[in-house]
């Protein structure tokens, strides 16, 4: 892996300074730890056979279970949803939801 390739944390998620990529989960990880994760999972794309991930972006499509017109679901962070009416939260993939006390 070149030098340029190096890991700069950015809130939950591990960014490569020099080509953007990102993986989300390691902020439990012990900074040792986080490091050769990243290089193990960010190294391989530059093997011979594998290419460097893409960037994806997805569409927020999603309803309210609470507000009976479907509300208004925006995206809080990479891990979770909320509603701007009741400000119920889910977890990113719609589940674990919490209405607002």
């Amino acid at each position: 892996m070149s030098a340029k390739h190096e890991l700069v944390m950015d809130g939950n998620a591990a960014r490569c300074a020099g080509c953007g990529h990102v993986i989300f989960g390691l902020a439990h990880l012990q900074p040792g730890q986080m490091e050769a994760m990243f290089r193990n999972l960010h190294g391989r794309q530059y093997e011979p056979g594998n290419a460097p991930d893409i960037t994806v972006e997805w569409e927020l499509v999603a309803q309210c279970s609470v507000c009976p017109d479907g509300g208004s679901i925006e995206l809080v962070d990479s891990e979770g949803v909320r509603c701007t009416e009741c400000r119920t939260t889910w977890a990113i993939d719609g589940s674990m939801g919490e209405r607002e006390q």
